[in-house]
């Protein structure tokens, strides 16, 4: 799989059972490879024959942080038979949207309460509800006007960058 053709005096028994542990264990734990097949990492210092010892693994979830991974041949450190590989990963965090909360300790019940009440006088006056439709479409206009009045009258609280984090004691590795 990763190894180049040419090389088949690499594939005794042996390193092929060793192979298959490596796979089985790959796929168990959901990991790819990122360097690219066929580049060779290695240059026998006495035959000069090029294999692929070095692989770089990594799990499905961080693949798409690598900008980068190939193998430089032209910045071969002196005595060395192995090749640089250069790998480069994009870590910034994804920015998200944070939406402002809604401060209800700042809330003039009084005012919020005669506002709202007037408001449910026109839409609806009080009146039994007979059937399934009626509680629907009352519902729906009680719910509106509240929602209405909490986006006039509730001030919003812009998000603090002191707030306490998601973490948790649970998330601690052991």
């Amino acid at each position: 799989m990763w190894e180049l053709k040419h090389n088949t005096h690499l594939f005794t028994a042996a390193n092929l059972d060793a192979a298959g542990v490596l796979i089985n264990l790959l796929s168990l734990y959901n990991m790819t490879q990122i360097l690219s097949a066929g580049l060779a990492t290695l240059e026998a210092s006495n035959m000069k024959n090029h294999t692929r010892p070095n692989k770089n693994f990594c799990s499905e979830c961080l693949e798409q942080a690598f900008t980068q991974c190939d193998v430089k041949y032209h910045v071969c450190p002196v005595i060395t038979d192995y090749f640089p590989i250069i790998s480069k990963l994009d870590l910034s965090p994804e920015c998200t949207d944070i939406m402002p909360r809604l401060n209800y300790h700042n809330v003039n019940l009084d005012e919020f309460n005669e506002v709202l009440a007037n408001k449910l006088d026109v839409i609806n006056p009080p009146a039994k509800i007979t059937n399934p439709e009626h509680f629907e479409t009352t519902l729906a206009a009680l719910t509106q006007a509240i929602a209405n009045m909490v986006k006039e009258k509730v001030p919003q609280l812009k998000p603090s960058p002191y707030a306490k984090h998601w973490w948790t004691k649970q998330l601690r590795l052991k």
